[in-house]
């Protein structure tokens, strides 16, 4: 089967396939598909993914900032 020889896609909810690749690859594709205008939620990304373009350039992670100063 084809699907079985690529590395890295992103499958439409309800299409029966999962996505498939590494984090930096479905996020690089994920960007790649915004630029071009297309609506990341209508695609299945993993959570880590669809986080990671929910956040905003100047947003930053709490639990990695300790508060000490």
């Amino acid at each position: 089967m084809l699907l079985n020889r690529i590395e890295c896609f992103v499958a439409r909810y309800g299409s029966g396939l999962a996505s498939r690749g590494s984090r930096a690859q479905l996020l690089a594709l994920a960007r790649a598909m915004q630029n071009l205008g297309y609506n990341h939620d209508d695609w299945s990304f993993p959570r880590e993914v669809a986080d990671e373009l929910r956040r905003r350039p100047g947003d930053t992670d709490s639990s990695k900032t300790d508060g000490d100063s």
